[in-house]
């Protein structure tokens, strides 16, 4: 696909494709990474992480797509193309679980797109920025990979699809939000292994 061609696919229209493959077949991570190959790092990280967005169990999967975000995180800092580790390539995606997710998801996409646009592109491409983004983006693929109880996934998640958006439209307005939802993550998933999750929804219920 050429780079003509990926601006003129909105990232709802490619969702939709993807959708459609894992409606009639599985596929395995290696397929699946040769499809995300297309539309760049960023793209690929957004779409490890959007199954996450849901309060649904994604049985042994949140630590491979986790660690797949975070070699797409080492790859984006030293500029390295898209790579999965062998034992993981054959590994088969349950299609209707992530077609099911994936259709919720690009709701949000499709009306994400009116807001997400090209703004203070100077602070994207600023190579701080950009070595920060792929820091920010490992340190949440750490948070995303950890064995929590469901619904914990959904933070850092949230934020990895945010800060690939950002960087994906180059809005700067957006990777500066979600650098800052980086800190949210850490400070929320740091109180949860100080003071365990039940001490921290006492402490939340407390407050309210």
């Amino acid at each position: 696909m050429t780079e003509n061609t990926m601006e003129k696919t909105r990232l709802s229209e490619f969702i939709a494709g993807l959708i459609v493959n894992l409606r009639t077949r599985e596929m395995s991570l290696e397929e699946l990474g040769d499809l995300l190959h297309e539309r760049g790092h960023w793209f690929s990280c957004l779409f490890f992480a959007a199954p996450f967005m849901l309060p649904i169990p994604l049985p042994g999967l949140s630590t491979p797509f986790g660690v797949i975000i975070i070699l797409g995180a080492v790859q984006i800092a030293f500029n390295i193309d898209p790579w999965i580790p062998d034992r993981w390539k054959t590994k088969r995606i349950p299609s209707k679980l992530l077609s099911s997710a994936l259709t919720k998801i690009s709701f949000i996409f499709n009306r994400a797109e009116r807001y997400v646009k090209p703004r203070h592109q100077y602070f994207v491409r600023f190579c701080v920025t950009y070595r920060l983004s792929a820091l920010a983006l490992a340190i949440l693929a750490v948070l995303l990979s950890l064995p929590m109880p469901p619904g914990f996934n959904t933070p850092p998640a949230f934020c990895i699809i945010l800060l690939s958006l950002g960087n994906l439209e180059e809005d700067g307005l957006l990777v500066g939000l979600s650098l800052i939802g980086v800190l949210l993550n850490l400070v929320w998933f740091g109180a949860v292994f100080v003071i365990g999750y039940e001490g921290l929804m006492l402490a939340i219920k407390s407050l309210l």
